[in-house]
């Protein structure tokens, strides 16, 4: 099996493989990770991308932050939205697709170099001049089929265990 979405999907993709690895360790074969969060509270590319013309604004990402956690929640102590001070040993091998343009940018800079310090395997594609959520325009926008088209590449060869 393979877990993979985007944005909170792969928020959620990755927090199920965390959970499942020590339960059942050969289950989740790959991870297809685009643009999540990964628990980064302030970064350089929250910064940067902060505006609304970029989409994702902080207003947005606390909102969509206290639907996923609850209102009774301490982001900064839950282990369930920093999924990079986990343990990332013994994870699958994952594709990160990220967004250029994206607040979250730097959160699937660091899941990258995270997974390889643990001894995992990650190929990491930023896309130039998206932004965040730009698979969902992929019927308008010639890179969100390159990135969709990436992953699906990358997924066949990590199931299949083939370079790419």
């Amino acid at each position: 099996m393979s877990l993979g979405g985007d944005s909170a999907g792969a928020h959620l993709a990755l927090a199920a493989t965390l959970r499942l690895r020590d339960r059942r360790p050969d289950l989740i074969r790959f991870m297809l990770l685009y643009y999540g969060l990964y628990g980064f509270r302030d970064s350089p590319s929250r910064r940067r991308f902060a505006d609304p013309d970029y989409g994702l604004t902080p207003a947005k990402l606390r909102f969509y932050e206290s639907c996923y956690l609850g209102s009774d929640a301490v982001p900064e102590l839950d282990p369930e939205i920093d999924l990079l001070s986990a343990d990332l040993s013994g994870l699958p091998p994952a594709f990160i697709g990220a967004a250029a343009l994206d607040p979250l940018l730097d959160d699937s800079l660091i899941l990258s170099d995270a997974l390889a310090r643990a001894g995992g395997v990650a190929e990491l594609r930023i896309y130039a001049g998206v932004l965040h959520g730009f698979l969902h325009w992929s019927r308008l926008v010639p890179t969100a089929t390159q990135a969709l088209e990436d992953g699906a590449r990358a997924l066949r060869n990590g199931v299949l265990n083939r370079p790419s």
